[in-house]
């Protein structure tokens, strides 16, 4: 998959729950997202500054987001990359077509592939432009170059 509209662009994307998990969370059907974690799935988010959610299990997962208010928007994956197992994202949350914050998020998945563990954050203090050339994400050697890590 390439790095595109919602999932960004330029770029490969590794294939691994999480990018589904976003690019479902942008598709047709954003709850059923939810159906990619597992039923007892080990949760941390702060959605905004100032907000943590911890929690076990997708249904009770499910019920705190669909109380959460907030502004429609997208996520732009800027970099995806997977690391000793552990699946990680970084992007753009997209309102308006503004980016107007950034987030990261971390999975572990079980045998079955569904998402056993999950971190997320969103910083709207923050927008993390300098990853977004619309070129994709910068390769290691030239990362490394411009003292940025990879």
């Amino acid at each position: 998959m390439k790095l595109g509209e919602h999932t960004q662009q330029g770029g490969d994307v590794p294939d691994s729950a999480l990018v589904a998990y976003f690019r479902d969370r942008d598709g047709a059907d954003p709850a059923g997202a939810l159906d990619r974690l597992a039923s007892d799935v080990a949760y941390h988010l702060m959605p905004k500054p100032g907000v943590e959610i911890s929690g076990t299990g997708r249904e009770r997962l499910r019920a705190t987001l669909a109380g959460m208010t907030g502004r429609p928007g997208r996520h732009r994956l800027v970099a995806a990359r997977i690391a000793d197992g552990v699946q990680l994202v970084v992007g753009h949350r997209i309102e308006d077509g503004e980016p107007v914050g950034t987030f990261l998020a971390a999975a572990t998945t079980s045998a079955s592939g569904e998402i056993s563990q999950y971190v997320g954050a969103f910083f709207d203090s923050m927008n993390l432009s300098g990853l977004d050339s619309g070129d994709g994400p910068v390769p290691a050697e030239q990362a490394a170059g411009e003292g940025r890590a990879g």
